[in-house]
C-alpha cells in the first residue's frame, strides 16, 4: 500500500497513528507530498489533491482520513485484532460521537491555521474568533462529558490529536485553563510509541 502524507496534517496523522498501533506501518510506503503543489502522482490518485489518500493492492485509491483509519481496521480485525472503531465494552455511537467532535475541532484548526497565512489585512477576525471559540466549546464540552481515555479507540486517539495540532499551530488557544483533569487523562495516549513517532514537528 501507499500512503500520500504531510507530517503537519493531523488527518494524516491519524491515519499513521492507526497504521502503528496495528503494526501496520511496515506494509506501507510512506509518501511524504505537500498536496497545495499539485503533485502529479497525488492528483493521479486523488483528483482533490488532497491528504491522506491511500493507494491500496489492487491500485484502488481511498480518500478521507475516516475512510482509511476505516479500511486499515478492518485488516487488523481480520488478523484478530480489536477493532478501534467498535471496541469492547464501550458504547458504538459514543466513540462516533467523540471521533466526530474531534474531526471538526481538526477541521477548524486547519482553516484557522490557513486563515493565519493570509495577508493580516485580508484574514476575517470574524471567522477567526468562530473557530477559537468553537475549538474551546468542543473541547470543553469533552472535558466535562463522561468521556474516558484508559482504552484507545478512534474517538479518543482523534481527540488527542486535535488537541495536540493546536499546541502545533494555534498555542494562542489556552485549551488546558480549566481542563486540568483533561490534561492529566490524555498523558497515558501521549506517551504511546505511535504518538511519539509521528508527533508534529
Amino acid at each position: 500500500m501507499k500512503l500520500f502524507y504531510s507530517p503537519t496534517s493531523p488527518f494524516a496523522r491519524k491515519v499513521r497513528i492507526v497504521a502503528h498501533e496495528f503494526g501496520l506501518q511496515d506494509q506501507i510506503e510512506f509518501m511524504k507530498v505537500d498536496p497545495l503543489s499539485d503533485d502529479d502522482e497525488l492528483i493521479n490518485a486523488n483528483p482533490l489533491s488532497q491528504i491522506p489518500t491511500l493507494v491500496i493492492d489492487d491500485g484502488v485509491s481511498l480518500f478521507d482520513s475516516s475512510v482509511i483509519a476505516n479500511y486499515l481496521d478492518e485488516l487488523a480485525v481480520k488478523n484478530g485484532r480489536e477493532s478501534l472503531f467498535q471496541p469492547r465494552a464501550i458504547n458504538y455511537y459514543d466513540v462516533q460521537r467523540m471521533h466526530a467532535l474531534a474531526s471538526g475541532i481538526m477541521e477548524n484548526s486547519v482553516a484557522l491555521t490557513m486563515e493565519r497565512r493570509r495577508p493580516v489585512e485580508q484574514q476575517s477576525q470574524m471567522w477567526k474568533l468562530r473557530w477559537e471559540e468553537s475549538i474551546l466549546r468542543s473541547i470543553s464540552f469533552i472535558a466535562k462529558s463522561d468521556e474516558r481515555f484508559e482504552q484507545l479507540h478512534i474517538g479518543n486517539l482523534s481527540f488527542v490529536i486535535a488537541l495536540e495540532y493546536i499546541d502545533f499551530r494555534q498555542p494562542q488557544i489556552d485549551w488546558r485553563d480549566d481542563n486540568e483533569k483533561l490534561v492529566s487523562a490524555i498523558v497515558e495516549i501521549q506517551q504511546r510509541a505511535s504518538f511519539i513517532e509521528t508527533r508534529f514537528a
